[in-house]
């Protein structure tokens, strides 16, 4: 009795044993019938892809290794899909990419130069990262391009001439970076440019004649930077400007009579420069003006008093200047004014006009540092 209970103790360990197998051996046949998940890319041999040209593709992941991809606050579908049209802020037509923006997404490390063989790019935006090293020249070859926004870095060297090559952009943003030398003259072929802004860099030398040139122009900015010279003439033909911002420079002479037939302007900044000479009473023609900076110069003479003319004017900075005379009772009529800020101007002097006590938006006015005494009559 005792040894068939153990005869079938035996018996049924086998049968399990041998359940436990055939589910194992199912679960391998299973798997083997499953179609196999995309394989990682690496974009290097033919037939990795077929989302777009090799050379684009390699184009990519060139990028990716040489800005830590790795460590991108978003990197999905990059390198781990064989669909690089579906990775992340990689926008395809027809076959290749038009838009790259990865702005905002940590990137490190350098522009690789293969990024200049996506030649089919209208929108390219690198903005707000970590990035060091020059501009690769090979970005000329992107002749697409109608946007290119890289500031808001640390990129270094000179400004490639060949982005002059770029016959299609409308925005030019190299700002916040540490460029240096001089603004490339090539810049004025970019006739179809609308803004172009390279702020806050080291760019020495004269603001080049030629972006007179870029006649569709509405947004100049070149400010904090260390640019010298006077402004050139040939801005004044720039009539669709509505945001000139020159200020933070060494720019000398006079401020220009021609910046009044601007009439588009509504933003205007040359404070902190060494600009001498009067304030041109032609700043009165500018009717959209909404702010007006010219403090921090040497300016002497009277405040005109045709900058009372400027009845959408919001903010009005003189201060740190040579200027003389009173203040002219036509600022009363800036009732839209802000900020009015006239201190620091040791030759300024008599009463305050009474009539700015119409300027009742008024939040910030300053005047210390000046002669003047309280309102008046």
């Amino acid at each position: 009795m005792s040894q068939k209970r153990r005869l079938s103790r035996r018996g049924i360990a086998l049968v399990f044993m041998v359940f436990i197998l055939a589910i194992a051996l199912g679960g391998v046949i299973n798997a083997l019938a499953e179609p196999a998940a995309a394989a990682y890319t690496g974009c290097t041999n033919p037939g990795d892809q077929t989302d777009m040209p090799q050379v684009e593709c390699e184009a990519l992941v060139a990028l990716y290794d040489g800005t830590t991809g790795g460590s991108w606050d978003i990197n999905t579908g990059w390198k781990t899909t064989n669909t690089p049209c579906s990775w992340y802020r990689v926008t395809c037509t027809t076959g290749s990419v038009t838009t790259l923006d990865l702005g905002l997404n940590n990137l490190a490390g350098s522009i690789h130069t293969q990024l200049g063989n996506l030649t089919y790019l209208t929108y390219l935006s690198l903005k707000s990262n970590s990035l060091t090293g020059g501009i690769p020249t090979e970005l000329g070859n992107l002749a697409n391009l109608q946007h290119l926004d890289l500031g808001y870095n640390g990129l270094t060297g000179a400004i490639p001439t060949e982005l002059g090559d770029f016959l299609n952009l409308t925005y030019l943003s190299l700002g916040r970076n540490s460029l240096a030398g001089a603004i490339p003259i090539e810049l004025g072929n970019l006739t179809n440019l609308i803004e172009l802004n390279l702020w806050d860099n080291g760019l020495t030398g004269a603001i080049p004649t030629q972006l007179g040139n870029l006649s569709n122009l509405m947004i100049l900015v070149l400010a904090s930077n260390s640019l010298t010279g006077s402004i050139p003439t040939q801005l004044g033909s720039l009539s669709n400007l509505t945001k000139l911002n020159l200020h933070t420079n060494s720019l000398t002479g006079g401020i220009p009579t021609w910046l009044g037939n601007l009439s588009n302007l509504t933003y205007l900044a040359l404070s902190t420069n060494s600009l001498t000479g009067s304030i041109p009473t032609q700043l009165g023609n500018l009717s959209n003006l909404t702010k007006l900076w010219l403090n921090n110069n040497s300016l002497t003479g009277s405040i005109p008093s045709q900058l009372g003319n400027l009845s959408n004017l919001q903010i009005l900075f003189l201060n740190a200047n040579s200027l003389g005379g009173i203040v002219p009772t036509e600022l009363g009529n800036l009732t839209n004014l802000t900020d009015l800020m006239i201190q620091n101007n040791t030759s300024l002097g008599g009463w305050l006009p009474m009539n700015l006590t119409n300027l009742t938006n008024l939040e910030i006015f300053h005047f210390y540092g000046t002669r003047l005494c309280e309102l008046s009559d």
